[in-house]
């Protein structure tokens, strides 16, 4: 069973960056879960399904992992009380939204001997004035 993942926001303004996103991973009993020695890594996704966003920008799909594809390069979180599961990642100049609509995020855990993921949440990327 996945870890769970809760945002603090669960909406992202297209092609905005610089600022800290929180979250916060819990393990299958809801507590919070201790991720002490791991590696955090921020990963979105697009849906096949949603084609239309996602043959738009087709230079940010990088690659292909089965039904999803990753749209945003991955980002590297920051722990604020790693033993609590709670952190934050920020989008930069190279790795931020840039298609609207809905996508999904997971954040990968990893140390030398083993790698864990959340589940995947869905996010929307509202529109913005920028070009």
């Amino acid at each position: 069973m996945a870890l769970r993942l809760a945002l603090d926001q669960y909406e992202f303004p297209r092609l905005d960056y610089g600022y800290n996103v929180g979250f916060r991973i819990y393990d299958e009993d809801e507590a919070a879960f201790d991720a002490s020695g791991f590696t955090g890594t921020a990963k979105f996704y697009k849906r096949h399904s949603d084609k239309f966003h996602f043959f738009r920008d087709t230079a940010r799909a990088v690659s292909t992992l089965g039904e999803v594809s990753t749209i945003i390069n991955d980002i590297s979180v920051t722990w604020d009380t790693q033993a609590s599961g709670i952190g934050h990642f920020a989008f930069t100049s190279t790795s931020r939204p840039s298609i609207t609509g809905y996508m999904h995020v997971e954040i990968q855990l990893t140390t030398s001997t083993a790698k864990r993921s959340t589940e995947l949440i869905r996010v929307f990327v509202t529109p913005s004035d920028s070009p």
